[in-house]
């Protein structure tokens, strides 16, 4: 699916241009199971791999002293994507956080945010591209941009050397979409863009691990601190209806059609939804 958005300038972009098919949680476990691991093998060797080699590396620094911070995998919760971008140049995926552009720039000494329902923690990328794929002729990087650590001033205009920000520079580093590369990163913490593919079809299989983060230190941003409960929307004001404006009157509505509305990643979902529209009231 395509979704039209407006860049910085107001120009039209597309905010990703990619065909894509998730792979459904009810196929890959429970009674299904069975029938996935022997229609496709190397897609269940590819996801079992990785899930016991993420529960291995959690566990390990569990045992370690980490100030009190711990990981919980659900494997249970794991979502798998295969998509496709098409070689036209242009279809690409705009800068995002796969959790939320807030939690990407949250402001945090340990830079750890705390979350008690399963959400995205690690981003698995693997790459099924042409044996030949050519970085020139056929781009389609996958762009990672850096945080740049700033300092800020305290109420007195001291440097505070415990309160940092995160939101990035700008500066980046290009991963090209070799054929058989593995790029695993956080799904709240590093923010990234799908460059356009300029010749040929770029295609990949994305594995979102789900999980928990406890600390028994908070260092939780203040100003970020009610995102620990994303998952369970707040309740919807009972309010009057705005008075609308004549021309308001006429805009036609955007409808918006989610099939998967149990989805535990519906409520999330409608927040980005909401937080980038471009006509929030008339959605």
């Amino acid at each position: 699916s395509q979704n039209s958005s407006t860049d910085s300038n107001g120009n039209p972009v597309t905010i990703r241009g990619d065909k894509s098919l998730f792979v459904a949680r009810e196929y890959r476990h429970g009674k299904h199971r069975r029938d996935f691991e022997t229609n496709h093998p190397r897609l269940y060797q590819l996801i079992e791999t990785l899930s016991k080699t993420f529960q291995n590396q959690v566990e390990d620094f569990n045992d370690k002293d980490n100030q009190g911070i711990q990981y919980h995998l659900d494997l249970s919760m794991t979502s798998v994507q295969i998509a496709v971008y098409p070689g036209d140049g242009k279809s690409g995926y705009v800068r995002h956080c796969d959790r939320g552009q807030d939690y990407c720039r949250q402001e945090t000494t340990t830079q750890i945010m705390k979350n008690t329902t399963p959400e995205r923690l690690l981003t698995a990328v693997y790459y099924l591209t042409d044996q030949d794929w050519n970085a020139d002729l056929d781009g389609g990087a996958l762009r990672v941009f850096h945080k740049t650590m700033r300092k800020k001033n305290n109420q007195d205009g001291d440097m505070d050397n415990g309160n940092v920000s995160s939101h990035g520079d700008g500066s980046y580093t290009d991963i090209l979409p070799y054929r058989d590369r593995l790029v695993v990163f956080r799904s709240d913490r590093v923010e990234h863009e799908v460059m356009p593919s300029l010749r040929r079809s770029r295609t990949a299989i994305t594995i979102w691990f789900y999980g928990t983060v406890s600390s028994s230190i908070d260092t939780i941003s203040k100003t970020n601190s009610t995102l620990s409960s994303a998952s369970l929307p707040p309740p919807l004001p009972i309010v009057s209806p705005p008075v609308q404006t004549s021309r308001q009157q006429t805009l036609p509505k955007i409808f918006v059609s989610i099939a998967s509305y149990r989805d535990s990643e519906t409520s999330p979902t409608l927040d980005s939804l909401f937080a980038t529209a471009r006509y929030p009231d008339r959605v």
